[in-house]
């Protein structure tokens, strides 16, 4: 996570990798260095002087060692992180070739041929060393016995050098647009990893298992090949500070919160003359954790659908015909009229926003007004929209085959009603589970923290801007049927309310859906008892669309079921309760955790999850900016960055909230 960056006049710079900030600034032991490296676990760094190879703690500055080694023009180090000593090989200007190995002076190996070096590479154990020149010379060193393992003429400048985990070839970059593959022992150079756009200036090779190569170079972005074969896996876009990861079937991952250059969004499929965000594919294309999936050659999805680049279907058009544009009224329900037409993949569903919260598509009044065939070309959809005084901000999009969406059609309406609607108030539904109809499932912290959240609502009323309006639902009354009728029962609120929604038990992933696991649903491993006895993401969709208040925030403090869980479980969730968030318009925080830690509930008398939020609740949160106002953002803000720091403080073991907002920020409480 280190980059070493030299100055002209003997200074020099560490930054950090993730986020590009400068940690520190030092100073060479003898000005200016004729050359360095990093350890290649990042701890050390080495500078070589005219009469001397320094090397430094790469966090500190501070010397490690000093060793009299003159005239060193290359240097390459290696240091597995937790085993084996730290080697440097280094390349002086007479072309000899000595290797350091933790103590005691270098030792000399050889004599290269070579004439300018220009890159090195040293195979983890420490053994073989790789070397390339300027002009296209290679060589292969066998560093304890002193052998020359093979030679090459590549015909232009060595750029980069990669030995192979398995040890038995190079990896050079020497072409603009592809590697060459160097036999150690003999062979010819064989032309690999090609397909990329524009030069290619960067490569390394890793993974012991199934060994990859990543390339970077003018296109500014790294890919990834399998070395076995020599296909293209990956490719890693670099944000400004977000980043995305995308494969060639089209399945991607990246950050969904930030500034808009920082997310998915700021990344574009292009068609033709059709150009589409890459977040409109995510019902069937995003995939948390999709590099981690690759590399470890886990199956990235269940249900297949059409590769990207053999196949891109343009969604339909969607044009907002009452109203266009800005516009004023006084009236509420107010008649929404927009019409879809197919670009060639059909039209399969549709969804209006309003202030980013989904509206009841079920509720609206969907015409087939032309057709090819049996298959509808256009659609008109009608529906009557409840105004909240003020800005109301309308956004209809279409989707066509495999759930792509198109571009958005908005309208502004702003509401002046002719006389004063009800006041807001504050729903709060709470459901905590500690005693299951099976025991087996038993939970410590699902009531407590249900109870706690409510709690601190109930007895903060006054920092309030509304009056509360609670309902919970506890152990033996938190069945599926209940739960489903307290959710409807908040159908009825008004456009101003705010409703928030807890649940806390147990909840699990099966084939891409998110179910929460109620009361009376004894058999959760079973996919059709789970299936026929869990609440969905699905099912939470459809009865949030039809929830009357536009401000809704859903919190789930939820731990598997006791089924098999694997380290890209979490990663599972992450995708449901992101697409929740997406197709519901709605804020999600979500502390899905692998197994309940009964310590969490002695030492800080609520899960950890719960007991951030209600620390950030607090005052805690009121942080961006500090102005005795809490918004929902700065209470989602806060857990993402706290319960990390807390699950370390606690010696618990680490969790890391998955937090979606895709609903409109808003005020939550003063204090």
């Amino acid at each position: 996570r280190r980059l070493i960056v030299l100055g002209s006049y003997g200074s020099w710079w560490v930054h950090n990798v993730s986020n590009g900030y400068r940690r520190a600034t030092f100073s060479s032991p003898d000005g200016r260095p004729e050359s360095a490296a990093l350890s290649s676990n990042g701890a050390f760094v080495a500078m070589a002087s005219r009469s001397h190879v320094h090397v430094l703690n790469a966090t500190s500055g501070k010397s490690h060692t000093v060793i009299p080694w003159p005239d060193v023009q290359a240097l390459v180090f290696q240091h597995a992180r937790g085993r084996g000593v730290p080697t440097l090989a280094g390349v002086d200007g007479q072309g000899r070739i000595h290797q350091w190995r933790g103590r005691g002076a270098p030792v000399d190996v050889g004599s290269s041929g070579l004439n300018g070096i220009r890159s090195m590479d040293l195979h983890s154990d420490g053994r073989t060393l790789a070397l390339g020149d300027r002009r296209g010379g290679v060589e292969v060193w066998d560093l304890n016995s002193g052998r020359q393992q093979g030679n090459w003429s590549l015909g232009d400048t060595v750029r980069a050098l990669s030995v192979a985990p398995d040890g038995r070839s190079v990896f050079a970059l020497s072409d603009e647009s592809h590697a060459s593959r160097l036999p150690i022992g003999g062979g010819s150079a064989e032309q690999v990893l090609s397909g990329q756009e524009g030069e290619i200036h960067a490569l390394l090779t890793a993974g012991q298992r199934q060994p990859f190569a990543i390339t970077a170079g003018e296109d500014k972005s790294a890919h990834f090949w399998w070395l076995s074969s020599g296909k293209n896996f990956a490719r890693l876009i670099p944000l400004k500070q977000g980043w995305a990861v995308i494969s060639p079937e089209g399945y991607f991952d990246g950050a969904l919160e930030g500034k808009s250059e920082d997310r998915l969004d700021a990344i574009i499929w292009e068609v033709e003359k059709t150009s589409l965000p890459l977040d409109g594919f995510m019902e069937s294309y995003y995939r948390p954790a999709l590099l981690g999936y690759l590399l470890a050659g886990k199956q990235v999805t269940e249900t297949p659908v059409t590769r990207i680049s053999e196949e891109l279907p343009i969604p339909p058009t969607v044009t907002l015909v009452e109203p266009s544009g800005s516009s004023r009224s006084s009236q509420s329900p107010l008649r929404v009229v927009l019409e879809l037409e197919d670009q060639g993949s059909g039209i399969e569903k549709q969804r209006l926003f309003l202030n980013n919260k989904v509206l009841d598509a079920q509720s609206a009044e969907t015409q087939v007004i032309a057709a090819s065939g049996n298959t509808p070309a256009r659609w008109r959809v009608t529906y009557s929209v409840p105004l909240v005084s003020g800005e109301n901000r309308l956004k209809a999009v279409g989707f066509g085959k495999h759930a792509i969406e198109g571009a958005a059609a908005e309208a502004t309406i702003h509401h002046q009603p002719s006389r004063p609607g009800p006041k807001p108030n504050i729903h709060i539904l709470t459901v905590g589970i500690n005693r299951y109809k099976n025991p087996d499932l038993d939970l410590n912290f699902g009531v407590p923290d249900a109870k706690g959240v409510l709690e601190f609502f109930t007895k903060h009323s006054r920092q309030l801007d509304a009056p509360v309006t609670p309902m919970e639902i506890y152990d033996n009354k938190a069945t599926k049927k209940g739960i489903l009728n307290a959710l409807e029962s908040l159908e009825s609120t008004n456009p101003e309310d705010i409703v928030l929604i807890y649940f806390a038990g147990h909840g699990d992933t099966r084939k891409g859906e998110w179910y929460f696991i109620p009361h009376d649903l004894t058999v959760p491993h079973r996919d059709d008892y789970l299936r026929r006895g869990g609440i969905s993401s699905s099912i939470l969709q459809l009865m949030i669309a039809k929830i009357g208040a536009h401000k809704v925030v859903t919190i789930i403090d939820a731990c598997k079921s006791g089924a098999a869980v694997d380290r890209f479980s979490t990663f599972k969730d992450q995708r449901s309760f992101a697409l929740l968030s997406r197709a519901a318009g709605i804020h999600i925080a979500a502390g899905a955790t692998a197994k309940q830690n009964a310590g969490e509930l002695d030492t800080l008398g609520h899960g950890l999850f719960t007991f951030a939020i209600l620390k950030g609740l607090n005052g805690d949160a009121d942080s961006r900016p500090k102005n005795g106002r809490i918004t929902i953002s700065e209470v989602f803000g806060f857990i993402k960055e706290a319960v990390p720091k807390l699950s370390r403080k606690h010696g618990i073991p680490r969790q890391n909230p998955v937090i979606n907002s895709k609903g409109s920020d808003f005020q939550l409480l003063r204090h």
